[in-house]
């Protein structure tokens, strides 16, 4: 292996005393014997804390027993990350150790994974933070040997109506404050005029969710949902608001409702119109 020269002199942290982390820690030590090269687990974490890093090596998480620690893989990997996040100073390179189970298991023995089988949108994307996590919590429940099978979950599409605080968070939000406050300036829109996407009323949202409670069945997860597609350009009709969306691609998101229907009886009732609010 050649030899970096950049890599000595450097002060560097290794977290995560497993069996890669050690093995890391041991070649680098034999290689670079002038870069001062530091190995951090849950004993010594707050070091990092008070240290600066040219590098650092992420090896913490949980791997071949994932499955019966649950608590102990979501805090080794996501609580651990959030923590770096918030406390590491590096310099250089950040390395992540992940694993090719992110591609998923192909029943084609000719499927080749390759770095770009993952799209960013898939999960690189900002938007797969709030996509991801919920991801997450749905499998954190549903594994939970805890919870057995008295759990549900809801899978809500964009609720809108009866808004304790329009802080623009959310489109809907923002279009439903200009249009209480009748703003004449026009609106530009991050979105395509043609994107389609599924809108339920609160209270119909409410109802669906009392539904899933009190519901006894075998069906763990539901689409909580108008069940019909609206294009973002309708959004403020029936205002006087002015909609300028830029030129892009459009997306679709239309969610079927027909397992809450027959399971729960439930049926949204409040059209769409944020003029519902």
């Amino acid at each position: 292996m050649n030899h970096f020269k950049e890599i000595d002199n450097s002060k560097i942290g290794v977290l995560g005393l497993g069996y890669i982390g050690t093995n890391i820690i041991d070649f680098l030590k034999e290689n670079y014997p002038l870069s001062d090269v530091i190995g951090i687990n849950r004993k010594n974490l707050d070091i990092i804390e008070d240290t600066s890093f040219d590098y650092f090596i992420n090896c913490a998480g949980n791997s071949g027993d994932f499955r019966e620690n649950i608590k102990g893989t979501i805090d080794s990997n996501v609580n651990l990350t959030l923590y770096l996040m918030s406390h590491l100073s590096v310099s250089r390179k950040l390395v992540y150790l992940s694993s090719t189970r992110v591609y998923g298991f192909s029943e084609n023995k000719n499927t080749l994974f390759t770095e770009d089988t993952l799209f960013s949108s898939d999960h690189l994307d900002l938007n797969y933070i709030y996509d991801g996590t919920k991801k997450l919590c749905e499998s954190i429940i549903s594994n939970n040997e805890r919870m057995k099978h008295k759990y549900g979950i809801v899978r809500l599409s964009n609720v809108y109506g009866n808004f304790t605080n329009l802080n623009d968070a959310t489109l809907i939000k923002k279009i439903v404050r200009c249009a209480k406050e009748k703003t004449k300036n026009k609106l530009v829109i991050n979105q395509s005029s043609k994107s389609e996407k599924d809108y339920i009323h609160i209270k119909d949202a409410i109802d669906g969710i009392i539904r899933v409670m009190v519901y006894i069945g075998k069906e763990r997860v539901f689409n909580i949902a108008r069940g019909e597609s609206y294009p973002q350009e309708d959004l403020a009709k029936g205002t006087d608001l002015s909609l300028v969306f830029n030129n892009i691609d459009p997306i679709y998101s239309h969610i079927s409702i027909e397992r809450a229907k027959k399971e729960l009886g439930f049926a949204p009732v409040i059209p769409f119109d944020i003029n519902n609010d």
